[in-house]
């Protein structure tokens, strides 16, 4: 059973720390430096030594522009990279020692660049598949919700490298054979949840998606929480045909709001109860198809 790290990203509003994030950069020291899409990464050591790792996010990118319909990103998402988790911890302790240790940090400005912090461990290519995830994410819509934001990160912690042949081809390609029901998604068989959402599937446990959107704190995402946040994702991006625009939908909307204030945002549950009365026994004859 994967362990869920006690809190996977922080949003801070520049207003809370002004003046000391731009010091901490300047403070430190970065030797190498390198662009990868539209992410700007600093590390302590020579970025060369985990390319392969780094070249994922703009595949991931590629992936949610095409799935997600989201425009592309105009803005940096800048990354900083420490080469072992000493020098990470001196580096949070120093200039965060309010808050609880983490594995990875996301700061997202109230009106600029998302930043990253990792540092290198056993763990760092998940970490930064998940993190990524997030600051993409946040870097194109104005906000996201909880359940969505993690089952999104959740989905795309699986590596494309691990997988069949199907995820490494281009991103519209396979997003069209998987319209056209030619190819089953590879990244839910090879995900750690599975086992544990076909035991929440049997035993009628997984909670609805009303249950989901009532989330609003990290503090309440516990380990079932991130299962089922995960397999609506995977419902919703693979599932019965009615049910595949929902999400690019909703974004559209969530789009929306930095043009109108207050503009109309139906929810995903709103959606896909208006489409089946059970949507629970669905989500259930989705999942035993996948065996």
């Amino acid at each position: 059973m994967k362990f869920i790290r006690s809190v996977q990203y922080v949003l801070i509003l520049f207003a809370v720390f002004p003046t000391v994030l731009c010091g901490a950069l300047r403070g430190q020291e970065w030797v190498s430096t390198r662009v990868f899409g539209p992410i700007a990464c600093w590390g302590t050591f020579d970025l060369a030594e985990i390319e392969e790792e780094l070249l994922e996010l703009p595949a991931i990118y590629d992936e949610l522009t095409v799935i997600l319909k989201l425009p592309k990103i105009r803005e940096w998402i800048e990354l900083y990279v420490f080469e072992d988790e000493v020098q990470w911890r001196e580096f949070l302790k120093r200039e965060y020692p309010q808050l609880p240790y983490r594995q990875a940090l996301f700061i997202k400005k109230k009106q600029g660049r998302g930043q990253l912090f990792l540092h290198r461990s056993e763990n760092f290519a998940v970490d930064l598949r998940h993190e990524g995830t997030h600051a993409l994410l946040h870097a194109v819509l104005p906000t996201v919700p909880l359940w969505l934001d993690e089952g999104l990160a959740e989905y795309f912690e699986v590596s494309a490298k691990n997988c069949p042949v199907e995820v490494k081809t281009i991103p519209w390609q396979r997003f069209r054979k998987l319209r056209r029901g030619e190819t089953k998604d590879p990244r839910m068989n090879a995900s750690e949840w599975l086992p544990l959402i076909r035991e929440r599937v049997a035993a009628g446990e997984v909670a609805s998606l009303e249950e989901l959107e009532t989330l609003k704190s990290m503090a309440q995402m516990t380990q079932v929480c991130y299962a089922d946040s995960w397999i609506w994702v995977n419902f919703l991006l693979n599932g019965p045909e009615e049910v595949r625009d929902f999400l690019p939908n909703y974004v559209a909307e969530l789009l929306k709001q930095y043009e109108v204030e207050f503009s109309p945002l139906t929810p995903i549950s709103w959606r896909v109860r208006r489409q089946y009365s059970d949507p629970m026994e669905e989500l259930e004859r989705f999942v035993k198809k996948l065996d």
